[in-house]
């Protein structure tokens, strides 16, 4: 039984567009206080994601975790 049937709800799980890609990691940036120029942290936001299983918020989120490291 799906929680469609059950429920009658669908969870959607989509991925996000490049602009909401980058949006996501400034968010995650932000929030955990990353010190980067915008241009920079989405230049290697986008060589992260094309290494690392493509656009999504879980990729967005270890890219951050990744960058915390580096520190």
């Amino acid at each position: 039984m799906t929680i469609a049937a059950s429920f009658g709800v669908t969870i959607y799980y989509g991925s996000p567009d490049k602009r909401q890609f980058e949006t996501i990691v400034k968010a995650l940036a932000d929030r955990h206080g990353l010190d980067m120029p915008e241009q920079e942290l989405f230049a290697e936001a986008n060589k992260w994601e094309l290494s690392h299983g493509g656009l999504s918020g879980r990729t967005a989120a270890q890219f951050i975790t990744h960058l915390k490291a580096r520190q």
